[in-house]
């Protein structure tokens, strides 16, 4: 675990790493994928992001999970993402749904962003959900969710789908998520940090 003073630091890191992965991909393959996460935690570094140098024609991003609204509503994750990262220089990427079929092309994704609930959830593989041993387990691109925890039903990646990844960052802010991480014994977010070397980024 990556260990930072504040929130504005750990963004900036987050930053640096994310393009340093893009720029290396970009230097093999004509088009490469970056799947991001929803949420608040990432508003910040999504914003650094669209101002960095990249080749961001060449960059396809969608979303390791979303709620199923449309994308324009307010709690949609491919709003949050047009509205802070597909901007700047980042405004000629491409976006690509995480249920489209054509993602299987892209894959592995260059680099893959998530984060992490109170609960221990990561995408939309809540422990209160009765799609979650499916979630964890299917080799299906991606599958419905329903959990008391969402008023809105989710289409959420599968676990085997997020680890086909060639590099996994883990972003949390907070005490209480520390601790869910050091005591993650049972919960979702085990099985990820079980599955693969995933890198975490922390701060208060």
């Amino acid at each position: 675990m990556q260990v930072f003073s504040d929130r504005t630091e750990a963004s900036e890191a987050l930053t640096d790493h994310i393009q340093s992965r893009l720029k290396l991909e970009l230097a093999v393959k004509e088009r490469v994928l970056f799947v991001a996460s929803g949420g608040t935690s990432p508003m910040q570094f999504f914003d650094l992001l669209s101002d960095r140098d990249l080749a961001w024609e060449r960059v396809m991003v969608s979303l390791s999970d979303e709620r199923c609204v449309p994308a324009n509503h307010p709690e949609s994750n491919e709003k949050l993402v047009r509205d802070h990262m597909l901007r700047n220089k980042a405004f000629v990427a491409g976006f690509i749904s995480p249920d489209d079929n054509a993602l299987a092309a892209l894959m592995p994704a260059a680099c893959t962003l998530l984060g992490m609930g109170e609960d221990g959830h990561f995408a939309s593989l809540f422990p209160d959900s009765e799609q979650l041993k499916q979630g964890l387990t299917s080799n299906s691109q991606t599958l419905r969710v329903a959990t008391p925890s969402s008023e809105f039903e989710r289409i959420s990646m599968t676990l085997p789908t997020l680890l086909n990844s060639k590099d996994i960052v883990l972003l949390v802010f907070g005490e209480k998520k520390k601790q869910v991480l050091e005591n993650s014994q049972g919960l979702p977010i085990e099985r990820l940090l079980k599955a693969a070397d995933i890198k975490i980024f922390w701060a208060p």
